[in-house]
């Protein structure tokens, strides 16, 4: 893939996932976006500054195509509001080089003008949810995405807000995609805590032979069933798992060769619940390998975790999840680290 075609990529991927105008970023982070236009003068003549890619008339046109051409905002995807702060952002950008001759496209004019009515009009304050998909390059070559439905309305890295998929899920997802974490295709998949399933969706895809989403939540267990039927994924189940002790609710299904999960540290209490279900986890499965991402939002509560799996008789390692992500975008701060548990030898 050249580099315009990756610069459009970058730009359809983030508006996909509804990242933040004020985070989205318009060039590539390996120099390769830049295009310099000679003076008029002919050849050997000096060369102006490096013109950001989307100046281009070619550039511009395939990105409107691929991206602002057909987009449903009478049905929140996406939503208006966050569809012209993106575009406005785009034309400011391309606006900045009017002194080298650069113009923004008709089409993208238009686009622009059309959103501004839009929103003028009312449309894009909306609690409903909207459509996110994250895309990916697969590892045997092509592009997959997972479809999830969210709403917006939690805080998040970014200073977004909603019922989403969180910034340990996707640094979750690109540890999997690198091959850091375990191999999970042909085997069986358990996500705890499983929030909207993109980490297990993302394992489904990667060729899971099963995947078991889990959650506390009868409510979060419901809405499962939506994103595991937007994504046309047979091998994937829902199911309420309580953790820690008590009724069936509570009990770790056997048979199963990875668990992961995402997020699920944030309290003291919670950790040491899920502690307890990690280690019920490893008798049920002896073999299974345990991948949990955590955002570190204070080291108590982290703390708190790690002092829980060593009760529990669980080892531990952790990386910290890479600061800038290829394919699914997330705040870099806090910190997420990626914690391998195991059984004390």
């Amino acid at each position: 893939m050249d580099a315009k075609a990756r610069t459009v990529a970058l730009i359809r991927r983030q508006f996909q996932q509804l990242v933040p105008p004020t985070a989205f970023r318009l060039e590539l982070d390996d120099g390769a976006d830049a295009d310099f236009v000679a003076d008029a003068d002919g050849p050997g003549s000096p060369h102006r500054p490096a013109l950001p890619l989307i100046c281009l008339p070619d550039v511009q046109e395939r990105l409107f195509a691929e991206v602002f051409a057909d987009l449903n905002v009478e049905e929140n995807d996406p939503p208006a509001r966050y569809a012209f702060a993106v575009l406005k952002k785009i034309n400011a950008a391309i606006e900045a080089h009017a002194a080298d001759d650069v113009e923004v496209s008709e089409d993208i004019l238009g686009a622009l003008v059309g959103l501004m009515s839009a929103v003028a009009g009312g449309a894009g304050v909306s609690t409903d949810a909207s459509p996110v998909r994250y895309s990916f390059d697969r590892p045997d070559g092509g592009e997959d995405t997972i479809r999830i439905s969210e709403v917006r309305t939690l805080i998040s890295g970014f200073g977004s807000t909603g019922l989403r998929t969180w910034e340990a899920a996707l640094a979750l997802g690109e540890h999997l995609l690198a091959g850091h974490g375990p191999q999970v295709a042909g085997r069986r998949v358990l996500e705890l805590g499983a929030g909207s399933g993109f980490v297990g969706l993302l394992c489904s895809k990667l060729g899971a032979a099963s995947v078991a989403l889990t959650d506390g939540s009868p409510e979060v267990v419901g809405r499962l069933a939506g994103n595991i039927a937007a994504n046309g994924v047979a091998n994937v189940s829902a199911g309420v798992l309580r953790w820690g002790a008590g009724d069936e609710d509570h009990a770790v299904p056997g048979g199963v060769d990875v668990v992961l999960g995402a997020d699920l540290t944030y309290d003291a209490v919670l950790g040491a619940l899920l502690a307890h279900t990690l280690a019920a986890a490893l008798a049920a499965s002896p073999r299974a390998e345990i991948v949990i991402a955590a955002t570190v939002r204070s080291a108590e509560t982290v703390g708190a975790f790690e002092a829980a799996l060593a009760a529990h008789g669980l080892s531990h390692t952790h990386t910290v999840a890479r600061p800038a992500p290829r394919f699914f975008y997330y705040a870099a701060s806090p910190p997420i680290r990626i914690y391998t548990v195991a059984k004390c030898i």
